[in-house]
């Protein structure tokens, strides 16, 4: 089976495709920093070592709390790398994130496919249905992150070539008066 990954040159249609890395990076690393924030405020008086819902890339799910902060905390790492791979062009970095954002979003499914089919039963629909939603669009907006990386990596980075011509230049002998050279 066949299956064509769409190329993108713009980002949203309306910003060149590196800009819109950029901005889609700002984006997400206020967003994380806001959750940190937020969960540093409601659950200041608790332990580290207590349980605590934690919420990443769409996927819910219980567990100690500083894990949660743990997870942030490389989550803003490695959108400070995407961030400064794009503006300086780095590829490598840019590479680093790609990886980082499959590992991520393909863990973050698994995780909501399986907790899904094991709690489907004894979960109330209105909720299900809202975890489903958010889930549906963090994976969304991941994935054309992830498309918009991968269009900026493949993108021809030699488009323009100078060719000089003058290393091509040959010289034509002269005929001699009885056209053989003498050479």
């Amino acid at each position: 089976m066949y299956l064509e990954i769409p190329k993108f040159t713009r980002c949203c249609y309306c910003l060149p495709l590196r800009h819109g890395i950029i901005t889609l990076g700002y984006l997400y690393l206020a967003y994380s920093i806001y959750i940190v924030c937020v969960n540093l405020y409601f659950e200041f008086d608790k332990e580290l070592s207590s349980y605590d819902f934690g919420f990443l890339r769409g996927a819910s799910f219980i567990v100690e709390r500083w894990l949660v902060f743990l997870l942030y905390a490389v989550e803003i790492a490695f959108i400070i790398v995407l961030i400064i791979g794009a503006h300086l062009k780095k590829e490598k970095l840019l590479v680093a994130y790609y990886y980082y954002g499959i590992t991520t979003t393909l863990a973050a499914f698994a995780t909501f496919f399986f907790l899904t089919v094991k709690y489907a039963q004894t979960t109330h629909s209105t909720l299900f249905a809202l975890d489903l939603s958010i889930m549906f669009s963090a994976i969304v907006s991941q994935v054309y992150l992830l498309l918009l990386i991968r269009s900026e990596l493949r993108k021809p980075r030699e488009a323009l070539r100078y060719v000089n011509h003058l290393a091509e230049v040959t010289v034509q002998p002269h005929a001699r008066e009885n056209g053989f050279n003498p050479l």
